[in-house]
């Protein structure tokens, strides 16, 4: 049978001056997709309960797309039961912080009823997931952190469904970046090979960057999540990462403290000892390298590179950084 399709809005691009116009084209590859093929006749537009067989297609002409959302930022027409419609209106009106002169104990306590509700959104059903993601299309909120938090619960609680979605922010230049940088994130963990077929040759790049994407720092972190879930190991590329100085250095930090969580890998010890011996003036990539090696190398291993380095070091503030390792370590 073919799959149930429903539509939405597509995504408004970010308000920022001299913006490219994203193509019609673009927008017709996977704009608000949220779909897993249909083996049951489609749902009625009523209010029967969705499931995770139905398509969100979006119109070529946002302008004049016509469709009726109700006050959640959902098509009329999704087979979205109502109370699922009710649950991500509430949640995001939840998400309203008190006004900014209201006293703090007040913003404290929204802080701490908002983090524990987003939890347990996130724990939900596939229909609350793909109301979410109908209401993140819809432009149902501005705030980022609404934005946000519907995208991850759509995410988790119906990930094939979010694949196509994050995967179009995630890549296509014009959206705000918050929402790319957030959609790469959920990409690794909603469709971890999709998400490493993209990330790869950006990661890997050797000249300066020729299309817009998301911080090499989240790439690379969202990288991990995607090896970790696929069973494989984020060694090679985080020893590329961190010793390419193409790269954007919060990204190199990131990946030379985490190669510090595989201790038995030759390339990735390989990688932190040239990064402890990187003469760029990158002090901190530096600092971040020697922690790892604190933390993964043998202590007798380590105090040894540690002493070696000192002895040539010209760099005072880091020769001080290093004997207070060393002294941390118990090194002789």
């Amino acid at each position: 049978m073919p799959p149930t399709e429903l539509q939405a809005r597509p995504l408004r691009q970010a308000n920022t001056e001299n913006r490219r116009q994203i193509p019609l084209w673009a927008l017709g590859w996977t704009l608000g997709f949220l779909s897993l093929s249909a083996c049951s006749p489609p749902a009625p537009t009523t209010s029967e309960p969705a499931t995770q067989d139905e398509i969100v297609t979006p119109s070529l002409n946002p302008e004049t797309d016509g469709v009726d959302r109700d006050s959640a930022g959902i098509p009329r027409s999704a087979p979205i039961s109502a109370q699922a419609r009710a649950e991500i209106k509430s949640f995001v009106e939840a998400m309203i912080p008190p006004a900014i002169e209201e006293t703090s104990d007040l913003h404290d306590e929204w802080l701490r009823r908002t983090r524990a509700l987003r939890q347990v959104m996130e724990t939900r059903s596939a229909e609350i997931g793909n109301a979410a993601l109908h209401a993140f299309t819809g432009e149902v909120s501005d705030r980022t952190v609404t934005r946000q938090a519907l995208l991850r619960i759509g995410a988790r609680c119906s990930p094939k469904a979010a694949a196509p979605l994050l995967r179009e922010l995630m890549v296509t230049y014009g959206y705000r970046y918050d929402d790319r940088t957030e959609a790469a994130v959920l990409l690794a963990e909603a469709d971890p090979h999709v998400y490493m077929q993209e990330a790869s040759s950006h990661l890997r790049r050797r000249k300066r960057a020729t299309k817009t994407m998301p911080p090499d720092e989240f790439l690379i972190r969202a990288w991990v999540t995607a090896c970790e879930r696929t069973g494989t190991s984020p060694v090679d590329m985080l020893a590329d990462v961190a010793t390419n100085l193409i790269l954007d250095p919060p990204a190199r930090y990131a990946a030379a403290e985490a190669l510090g969580n595989y201790p038995d890998d030759v390339l990735g010890r390989e990688a932190l000892k040239a990064c402890l011996v990187e003469s760029t003036g990158d002090a901190y990539l530096r600092r971040k390298a020697a922690q790892a090696i604190r933390v993964s190398f043998n202590t007798e291993e380590a105090c040894a590179l540690f002493s070696h380095i000192l002895a040539l070091e010209v760099d005072a503030t880091f020769a001080t950084f290093l004997a207070d390792m060393q002294q941390l370590m118990g090194c002789k």
